[in-house]
């Protein structure tokens, strides 16, 4: 099979998707944890999401060498 491993992943997914749909009776299951809620969340008053902050931090302190959490 001459299948690029791109089109095979894909394939691989949706097929995956349908056993999912037949195992559960078509029934979504959504796994929403509390405990990182934080991560996809917003910070109060700032419009960007937290993950921004998070790559932002550590590209300063890669790009810079600054650690910022240390006064």
């Amino acid at each position: 099979m001459n299948v690029q491993p791109r089109v095979a992943t894909l394939i691989l997914f949706m097929a995956g998707r349908g056993i999912a749909q037949l195992v559960t009776g078509s029934f979504i299951l959504y796994v929403k944890p509390v405990d990182f809620g934080y991560l996809g969340g917003f910070i109060p008053g700032v419009p960007m999401p937290t993950p921004f902050f998070i790559a932002l931090f550590v590209a300063v302190n890669f790009l810079y060498g600054v650690v910022l959490l240390v006064p």
